[in-house]
């Protein structure tokens, strides 16, 4: 069984109006989403950002980026999140949208095929000697792979708790007709990730 870290999301990269994106514009946008008045929202006071809640969705505006997270690992739910971000693309047309990012994460169980967690403790001594330190208690290690249409970034973090994986996949925007085809990927990337993820774990 594969475990979900991080809520999987989709990032929107680009300049975005935080006097329109909050939940009076989501619940008049999308009556569908059934958005009471009595809503709890979180704001940072140094970039006012926003966040907050709806339909097992995490809406987190921000002057640079338009975040949706999943709060469920569940197949309609990631549906729901792409339909949301895709709607909410075609109600805001005038946009400057730069860059898409889908990211998921997994605890991993088992070993990396690439990376054995027993190199901590040869990095361990080597450091213990040079730097004088105690321990070390994890490594990250990241590989950045092509494809026709995106950036796939991996992330392994071995650590001496769990170890973890983390998919960026991410596409720059040349062309505002391929927003809406980028952001419908974010489905096929989740099951593509446990499809790869399976093939990173030695059997």
């Amino acid at each position: 069984m594969i475990s979900i870290k991080d809520n999987a999301n989709i990032v929107l990269r680009g300049s975005w109006n935080l006097s329109i994106l909050n939940p009076t514009w989501f619940a008049k946008e999308f009556p569908e989403l059934n958005i009471g008045k009595e809503i709890a929202v979180e704001m940072e006071l140094n970039t006012q950002a926003l966040r907050f809640t709806v339909q097992n969705i995490i809406i987190n505006p921000n002057l640079d980026r338009l975040i949706f997270f999943s709060t469920t690992d569940d197949a309609k739910n990631y549906e729901s999140v792409e339909k949301l971000a895709v709607d909410t693309v075609k109600k805001l047309p005038h946009t400057p949208i730069r860059g898409i990012g889908h990211n998921i994460s997994y605890i991993v169980d088992g070993n990396f095929e690439l990376f054995e967690s027993e190199e901590l403790d040869k990095h361990e001594e080597f450091y213990k000697a040079a730097a004088k330190t105690i321990a070390l208690n994890s490594q990250e290690i990241k590989h950045s792979l092509a494809y026709e249409n995106f950036m796939l970034n991996l992330t392994y973090n071995i650590n001496r708790q769990k170890n973890f994986v983390s998919f960026n996949f991410h596409y720059e925007v040349k062309s505002s007709e391929k927003i809406e085809e980028y952001l419908k990927d974010f489905r096929k990337n989740i099951e593509y990730s446990k499809t790869l993820y399976d093939k990173l774990l030695k059997k």
